[in-house]
């Protein structure tokens, strides 16, 4: 039976036998608000790119729900402080209800190399360059340019919900 999730529906098929439980199938169908988040995050995403002339092919992404699960879990906990701080300091500022224009940064990842990426609400794209030296993430450079501005069409305490 389909469970009600916040921006979608879970299906969960498992069998039952003597020997356990297993899970054969799992799907997950988005509504219209998980894919328009979704569509927001991904224009977003290819705007930045490009305006950084970035390819982030080879690295792995990190939402900032998960890169502060990773934190819990004793990894990152460097990289998520400054996302947290970013969150915190600049992009919360910029959020007016009952609509906004911003989604929490996005985090890449390459062995001692990672990119922090996020758009302000006036279009700004925003690129810290880090490396990763002793165990310890650097802020090598902080970097803006002028990129497109996001239609405010999320609700504002909109996030994609990691589970």
């Amino acid at each position: 039976m389909p469970t009600p999730h916040p921006y979608g529906i879970e299906t969960i098929t498992m069998g039952v036998a003597p020997s356990g439980i297993k899970v054969i199938n799992y799907e997950h169908k988005g509504d219209e608000w998980e894919q328009k988040m979704e569509k927001f995050k991904n224009e977003v995403l290819m705007d930045i790119q490009k305006t950084f002339n970035l390819d982030l092919n080879a690295y792995q992404k990190y939402e900032y729900e998960q890169l502060r699960y990773q934190a819990e879990q004793g990894k990152f906990m460097k990289l998520a402080k400054i996302n947290e701080d970013i969150v915190i300091n600049e992009l919360n500022k910029e959020i007016k209800p009952p609509y906004k224009n911003v989604i929490y940064p996005m985090t890449f990842i390459k062995g001692d190399e990672a990119f922090i990426l996020y758009k302000k609400a006036d279009g700004t794209n925003v690129l810290y360059t880090l490396r990763k030296k002793n165990d310890n993430w650097l802020i090598l450079n902080k970097e803006t340019k002028e990129g497109k501005e996001m239609a405010k069409e999320l609700l504002w305490y909109m996030f994609k919900q990691i589970n």
